[in-house]
């Protein structure tokens, strides 16, 4: 039997002995009665098998007119209604409980065999009983590789029943490491718990040029492998067979593998529980053991704690998704066969929509299921919108515009999928609430206003439809200004470190940091005590010196020159009185009055004061002639090294106090309790900034670089102030393109007014860039035309 054809509940007035089968989906969807023993099988239409269905709720034409109409939309003539009767009478598979029904009393019903009087009257006692054989367990229903009925779009890989029958008796015995597992599981959530810090700086060291597709292929060989494969593994413990180990894409685009399992109808509760259980559990333990091997080879090695850490993110993101009971998975299984409830999303969508419409049929209505269903909807509502934010990014990391356009396709095709599933659980409810009425035998009393209702909203419907594909054209034609943008980091627009040449003690603060100051305000001063001391000996020395220069320069002073004339007047009358002794002398010497001793004593002595009166008369001449020029200037450089030697000693003073560079403010805080504390040269003693005007620098994606333009409009938004824009103009494009782990980017520096002061240092945030004004499908045809350009050109030889 192929897999399109599911055997369904016979209708209650046909021959026990016959079996009903739905074949195909959709429009051709038929129903097929077999007669196994006759090997005869009869063919019906949906509606004709519909009506056969419903025909023990309805007793009369009326009644079975208006569940057909509200089950298909459109009206149903008499003739019509036995002309089928007619056919099935005909080809006798009407049963004897069919005599009792007043709509087929004029119909030749026969008995056929000696037990069909007594098979009729179980038949008609037990109209539903064969749905009932054929509902699957709770926990198998609806789950995919274990419900046949379930059809996800994938590919059968091999046969993995050889390989588990090879493998189970050796992994059989390891069944006892689940007791261990809580002791890895404690370990685990201590080591991440206390060195969380180092698990985040390792992440963004390993995978930081890591994209989403490489995330996924990694998750489908570690994770998704090894749950297969324990999946098979624990089936096959519990007798059932595992017929596939297929490729499926869920959502119709994500792939995963999975195993096909068969013969889970035997499975008892308990063993339902444990296969639900062993993904979630062995999840739980790839998360322990990439922990603990992050853990222990961090300091040997690089491969192996970069393995361990995505294995245990890829393990834990899996187990947070599959381990929600508001999606249909794991837990959702475990908790539907742990209240054995096979129904359970069918029953809770149910009561909700009994809320949202105050239908009186509320049997399996519930504020529990309301709430269970409701919170289910959103949360999958979230999911969508968060794979289609990953998946977009990664995308247009990527692919630039083209990502984008495929992106937009990606959430069209989703939001489709999304209402075709909305459609289906409409039609499930309204044709639940409709068995409710042929099991009550009641008829809604007011047909005409139903089947006008249904006009107006298939009207209504196709107004819509209408409606939008005019609005989506319109819409592709409105200009839109296209703002490239990117992620940004706010900069200061002038920063610097406030440092000193010198070290020492700082002796004052007059600003503890934070105020905004002037250029040139004095922020701290450094002990100059001995510098001080020093410049005033060496402010004494230059007096000194100076005085000397100026007396120098002062020469030949009339006193000097006075006092040698003088000087030289004595010497010169000494001098001929020496003479006039010296000839008196001479004369008695000739005479002989006088003895050579004395001639000889006074000529000495006349030699002695020419010599005295010569030196007084270079003295005279030295007097009048002054300083000389090499006197004032070995002066005035002896005076000139005193004041560089203070001025060297003012410098270092000067240097022991710290100024504002520029209009700003000190970005170190608490400044003053630095007084007492050593500084060491070059250290910086605080780091300030003019936040008045900041720059932002923006990471333009490498695809959008050729719209932005300098001098053009930038608006930015940071995280911190969400509801404000801060404008500002592009100052500067980097010349270089940067690989960063999204993609490449190409720097964009605006300058920004923050007279307010809000915008900070290292802020971040999104910027768009002012740019051209184009049509929409312009936009959408250029990011197109990016991708042919570039990446398909790139194809042809």
């Amino acid at each position: 039997m192929s897999e399109e054809v599911q055997k369904v509940a016979l209708p209650a007035f046909l021959r026990k002995q016959l079996k009903a089968f739905r074949v195909g989906k959709g429009d051709n969807q038929v129903y097929v009665i077999k007669n196994e023993r006759q090997g005869l099988s009869y063919n019906f239409e949906p509606w004709q098998f519909f009506i056969l269905e419903v025909l023990p709720g309805c007793d009369n034409f009326e009644k079975l007119a208006s569940v057909f109409e509200d089950r298909f939309g459109h009206p149903i003539k008499l003739e019509e209604v036995e002309g089928l009767f007619s056919m099935v009478a005909d080809n006798k598979l009407f049963g004897l409980s069919a005599i009792s029904h007043p709509m087929l009393a004029s119909f030749n019903i026969l008995p056929v065999g000696p037990n069909a009087s007594s098979q009729a009257k179980k038949s008609i006692g037990k109209g539903g009983n064969a749905a009932v054989e054929n509902q699957l367990p709770a926990g198998i229903r609806d789950a995919a590789g274990f419900d046949d009925s379930l059809k996800k779009k994938g590919w059968k890989l091999f046969d993995p029943s050889p390989l588990i029958k090879l493998v189970h008796p050796a992994v059989r015995p390891l069944k006892s490491l689940i007791y261990l597992l809580p002791t890895l599981v404690i370990a685990a959530f201590f080591i991440t718990f206390q060195y969380f810090a180092l698990i985040e700086e390792d992440v963004t060291r390993f995978f930081s040029g890591v994209n989403f597709f490489q995330h996924v292929i990694f998750s489908m060989f570690t994770d998704n492998v090894a749950v297969a494969t324990m999946t098979a593994l624990v089936a096959y413990t519990y007798r059932a067979t595992v017929s596939a180990f297929c490729i499926v894409l869920y959502l119709d685009f994500f792939p995963r593998f999975m195993v096909q399992v068969g013969h889970v109808k035997q499975l008892s509760r308990r063993e339902r529980i444990w296969l639900h259980a062993t993904p979630l559990l062995v999840r739980v333990c790839l998360y322990s053991i990439g922990i603990l091997l992050w853990f222990y080879s961090r300091s040997t090695s690089e491969f192996l704690p970069a393995f361990g850490l995505a294995l245990s993110g890829v393990s834990a993101l899996s187990f947070s998704v599959t381990a929600n009971p508001l999606i249909k998975n794991s837990g959702y299984l475990l908790l539907s066969t742990y209240l054995n409830e096979p129904y359970l999303r069918g029953k809770a969508f149910k009561a909700l929509l009994n809320k949202f419409r105050g239908n009186v049929y509320q049997e399996s209505d519930s504020n529990v299921l309301v709430a269970y269903a409701l919170a289910s909807s959103v949360f999958m509502l979230f999911l969508l919108v968060v794979v289609v934010l990953i998946v977009g990014k990664a995308l247009r990391m990527q692919l630039g515009g083209a990502g984008i356009l495929l992106t937009v396709i990606l959430a069209f095709y989703l939001i489709r999928r999304t209402t075709e599933k909305l459609k289906k659980v409409n039609r499930t409810y309204e044709r639940s609430t409709q068995f409710e009425r042929w099991r009550k035998r009641t008829v809604p009393d007011k047909k005409k206003e139903s089947v006008s209702s249904q006009k107006t909203e298939s009207n209504f419907s196709i107004f819509l439809k209408t409606s939008s594909i005019l609005f989506v054209i319109i819409l592709l034609f409105v200009p839109y200004r296209f703002q490239p943008g990117g992620s940004f980091v706010v900069l200061s627009g002038e920063k610097q470190e406030v440092t000193s040449a010198i070290g020492g003690l700082i002796k004052e603060v007059y600003y503890d940091g934070g105020e905004f100051l002037k250029k040139g305000t004095l922020i701290a001063r450094l002990d100059d005590s001995e510098f001080a001391a020093q410049e005033k000996i060496y402010a004494a020395r230059i007096l000194e010196q100076q005085a000397v220069v100026n007396e120098l320069k002062s020469r030949p002073r009339p006193e000097e020159v006075n006092l040698a004339e003088r000087a030289l007047e004595v010497e010169k009358t000494r001098a001929n009185f020496s003479k006039a002794k010296l000839n008196r002398l001479e004369n008695l010497y000739k005479d002989g009055a006088t003895s050579f001793e004395e001639l000889d004593e006074a000529r000495k002595q006349y030699q002695v004061d020419i010599g005295q009166v010569e030196e007084k008369l270079a003295n005279l001449e030295m007097v009048n002639a002054g300083a000389s020029d090499d006197e004032i200037a070995a002066a005035e450089a002896k005076l000139l090294g005193y004041e560089e030697q203070r001025n060297y000693y003012n410098n270092l003073i000067e240097q022991a106090k710290l100024y504002m560079p520029f209009d700003g403010s000190p970005v170190t805080l608490q400044l003053k309790q630095k007084i007492g504390s050593y500084l060491v040269k070059g250290e910086p003693f605080t780091i300030v900034e003019n936040t008045e005007k900041v720059l932002a620098q923006i990471d333009v994606p490498e695809a959008d670089i050729g719209y932005v333009a300098e001098s053009a409009k930038t608006f930015v938004r940071p995280v911190a102030f969400s509801d404000k824009n801060f404008n500002g103009i592009v100052a500067d494009i980097d010349v270089n393109v940067e690989k960063e782990h999204f993609g490449k980017v190409v720097r964009v520096i605006t300058l920004l007014e923050n007279k307010d002061g809000l915008l900070k240092p290292g802020m971040t945030g999104y910027a768009k860039i002012e740019s051209e004004t184009l049509p929409v499908w312009k936009i959408f045809w250029l990011a197109f035309a990016r991708f042919v350009q570039v990446e398909v050109w790139s194809w042809i030889p």
